[in-house]
């Protein structure tokens, strides 16, 4: 965002319990709550070096187990921005599927009452 601000608490706890529901439906494969929850848009970045759009994803999702996300808690090294309707989170302390050490990004849009991920990418730092 070009004039982004820090995010206030009311849309950090927004973000925990997206990020819980998100654990969820992918957990119990529920189709209906993830095209809720990713913004057809959506795609995610994998830090080896491969990308999945919404679809795909879902797919991915519905056929096994994708690990969770790590339950969503700001630390102290990690930047979150705001601009409007758009929140732009990255972190130095992801993981990737393998649970190698990567630099995370998650952009997050609201969408009328509620929020949808548009992108996830990690970057694995070796």
């Amino acid at each position: 965002p070009t004039q982004s601000a820090p995010v206030n608490q009311q849309i950090i706890r927004e973000l925990e319990k997206f990020t819980t529901d998100l654990n969820r439906a992918m957990a119990q494969r529920d189709r209906a709550a993830l095209e809720r929850l990713l913004a057809d848009e959506f795609h995610f970045v994998h830090a080896f070096g491969y990308a999945d759009d919404k679809v795909t994803f879902i797919a991915e999702a519905l056929e096994g187990p994708i690990p969770p996300s790590r339950p969503f808690r700001v630390t102290e090294n990690m930047r979150l921005h705001a601009d409007g309707n758009l929140v732009v989170v990255t972190n130095p302390e992801g993981r990737t599927a393998t649970g190698s050490r990567a630099w995370a990004t998650a952009v997050y849009a609201r969408r009328g009452d509620r929020w949808q991920l548009l992108l996830r990418q990690g970057t694995e730092m070796n």
